[in-house]
């Protein structure tokens, strides 16, 4: 219940990369890794319904960010849309991710 008030407040979104601590995301940005500036942080996203089982959650924050660049904006809501169906699945069955 908590994160649904930051997606009220618009602290983070529905559906997005995951959120990761501040320091972790500095080091990102100097890294190169600037898309965690470009795109809000999501409540859920494709690494929490998959659990990183065909390839690693960076590659999959990834992945949606550039599909938000790519896709017209009713492909993304559809996408986000399937997202949010498949996040609450896992929950039904009590599934999810184990770091």
């Amino acid at each position: 219940m908590p994160q649904l008030l930051n997606v009220l407040r618009g602290d983070i979104s529905l559906v997005g990369p995951r959120p990761w601590p501040p320091e972790l995301v500095e080091a990102q940005v100097a890294a190169g890794f600037a898309y965690r500036n470009e795109i809000a942080a999501g409540l859920t996203g494709p690494a929490q319904v998959t659990k990183g089982q065909d390839r690693p959650y960076a590659d999959l924050d990834l992945a949606y960010v550039e599909l938000s660049r790519t896709l017209s904006t009713w492909a993304l809501v559809r996408y986000d849309l399937e997202i949010l169906a498949r996040t609450v699945g896992v929950i039904l069955r009590r599934e999810g991710l184990s770091y």
